[in-house]
């Protein structure tokens, strides 16, 4: 929710207002990328929204039911507008700290994670 209230882009800000949820390993490999210098001539390694997995932000979402295993977690997150459904489904993992999201896992079956420092 905090994602659609605040804007949906990818920056520091965004992932620092978001610090608190993120396990810190995905926060550390955001951090990073975010930090990694631009070279305009190369396409960059998050070309949009990677929570949302788009380049158009949508205009909703629907919550899916969570599959608990363990420590970790689940959470299919439908994502619908601008003519588009898609789902990202929320990885979480227990830390100390409670529930922490860990990575996305994106329709074709890429990760957030894999994503990130290509």
């Amino acid at each position: 929710m905090d994602h659609f209230r605040h804007g949906m882009g990818f920056t520091k800000a965004s992932v620092a207002r978001k610090a608190k949820w993120l396990s810190v390993d995905l926060l550390h490999q955001l951090n990073a990328e975010l930090d990694r210098p631009k070279d305009p001539a190369l396409v960059p390694n998050i070309n949009g929204d990677p929570f949302t997995d788009s380049q158009e932000f949508p205009k909703r979402f629907v919550v899916g039911k969570a599959e608990i295993r363990g420590d970790v977690t689940r959470i299919p997150v439908i994502f619908i507008g601008n003519g588009h459904r898609r789902t990202v489904a929320a990885r979480l993992r227990k830390t100390s700290e409670g529930w922490r999201l860990d990575d996305l896992v994106y329709e074709d079956g890429r990760t957030l994670r894999g994503t990130l420092g290509k």
